[in-house]
């Protein structure tokens, strides 16, 4: 059986970690953070808060300020 930690590849072909593991992480905010290039533990840890928000900020139900909160 593989290790879930290891980098698997995503529906678009491109290689990636399972960013679902993060807690308040779904299919669809992995999806948007892939689209954006944020897609292993190592890129999403180089951005900012503000960066993150940027662009989960369209999306239903996510605000700059509950990215904040997760991430204390």
């Amino acid at each position: 059986m593989p290790r879930r930690d290891h980098p698997r590849s995503n529906r678009a072909g491109r290689s990636g970690d399972d960013l679902r593991k993060i807690a308040g992480i779904g299919p669809a905010v992995a999806q948007r953070l892939a689209d954006a290039g944020i897609d292993t533990y190592e890129e999403m840890a180089k951005r900012t808060t503000e960066e993150i928000a940027a662009v989960l900020v369209h999306m239903a139900g996510i605000s700059p300020g509950r990215i904040a909160g997760a991430v204390k």
